[in-house]
């Protein structure tokens, strides 16, 4: 899918899917429009970016990049992964790796 604007744009289309929704990027557009960047030694990709700024993306969102095709696929789970009473995080950020 095409993007359209800005990084907000993104952020936007990424953080109002649906549960069980999935949106896909070209990697190449995606970078273009959403800077990647090195923070206190670690590099945060323009997926990364977007997942930052997603409230609950830690438990909701996931997202794949696809090396063969350029793509970036976000997703929002279904529902959050769980064992017994505590939350699996589906999106870790880069300083925590």
């Amino acid at each position: 899918m095409a993007i359209t604007t800005s990084k907000n744009e993104v952020l936007r289309r990424v953080a109002s899917l649906k549960p069980g929704e999935c949106i896909q990027f070209s990697a190449i557009e995606l970078s273009n429009t959403v800077q990647g960047y090195h923070y206190n030694g670690v590099f945060f990709t323009p997926a990364d970016r977007i997942m930052e700024n997603i409230i609950g993306s830690a438990y909701e969102f996931n997202y794949t990049e696809n090396a063969i095709t350029g793509a970036v696929t976000f997703c929002r789970l279904e529902a959050p992964i769980t064992y017994g009473d505590s939350r699996e995080r589906t999106y870790i950020s880069p300083d925590r790796r």
